[in-house]
């Protein structure tokens, strides 16, 4: 059985989710979880998968529960438990 998880769109990708930038769904890992956001948000498939429907690397920056998913161990196939939290914010630089 799924996980019951939170994700968050930031506001800098909530014009490709409008109106919804908080969406509840049902996944078992973060690369689950992606996989069915751009499923739902056809106009986010760009920006979070590839051409062959796998997540993009370094398009977006993933944390769970406030933590950066790169420190979590097994990073994309992490188990998602019921109430997790994830975020979907895309990388900002600049000087």
């Amino acid at each position: 059985m799924s996980a019951k998880i939170k994700v968050e769109v930031s506001s800098f990708l909530g014009g490709l989710t409008s109106p919804d930038r908080v969406v509840f769904m049902e996944a078992d890992t973060p690369d689950e979880a992606m996989v069915r956001l751009a499923a739902r948000f056809p106009r986010l498939r760009e920006v979070l998968l590839n051409e062959a429907g796998h997540v993009r690397g370094g398009g977006v920056a993933l944390f769970i529960n406030s933590r950066q998913l790169s420190m979590i161990q097994g990073g994309m196939h992490a188990k998602l438990c019921d109430g997790d939290e994830l975020a979907v914010v895309t990388p900002i630089s600049g000087g």
